[in-house]
């Protein structure tokens, strides 16, 4: 078993803002699976939405946290304690990286490099070892904004268009060798 966590902030509101990268991924990942998934479902048990793909005997859950981005280890930590998985092996989490470029793609680092929902994780689980995806957010877009409000606006459709073309594929294929699928 795998668990793939996605992060984001919940909500229509929050749909499509860079900071819900991690969730945009997710529903690719999901969407590449079709016939062999569950869509995601809200599951109160876990504070997260829920999918869950079955690839042969493997089976790969995908969690979209529901308590806000900061608060993301809570949710996290639950499915670990429950499923009994090692976050270190069994676990990648994929979040946007406001310190990459967009179209840029990395899976290195133990620092949460400031991504308060990756240090949410990080502290919940006790662990800085997490696997993870980074989806660069970085354009030219952010100017001198403030990071919170870069984060929290929506993508520009160059901008989608370069995680169409670019990042997603490039994360899916990494998602891929992890997850050895």
């Amino acid at each position: 078993m795998k668990i793939v966590v996605g992060l984001g902030n919940p909500g229509l509101k929050y749909q499509g803002t860079r900071h819900n990268a991690g969730f945009m991924l997710l529903d690719k990942l999901l969407a590449i699976f079709g016939d062999t998934a569950s869509p995601f479902d809200f599951q109160k048990k876990f504070e997260a939405d829920i999918a869950k793909i079955h690839e042969g005997e493997n089976v790969i859950i995908l969690v979209k946290p529901q308590s806000f981005m900061n608060n993301s280890g809570e949710a996290v930590q639950k499915l670990v304690s429950f499923y009994k998985v090692d976050p270190e092996k069994d676990m990648i989490v994929c979040y946007d990286d406001k310190d990459l470029d967009l179209g840029v793609v990395k899976e290195t680092g133990e620092s949460a490099g400031g991504h308060k929902g990756m240090a949410s994780i990080q502290q919940s689980l006790g662990s800085k070892s997490i696997q993870r995806i980074r989806l660069g957010i970085n354009s030219d877009r952010r100017g001198q904004k403030p990071t919170d409000k870069f984060v929290l606006e929506k993508f520009e459709e160059e901008e989608i268009d370069a995680l169409e073309n670019n990042s997603f594929p490039e994360a899916l294929k990494i998602a891929a060798q992890k997850l050895a699928i």
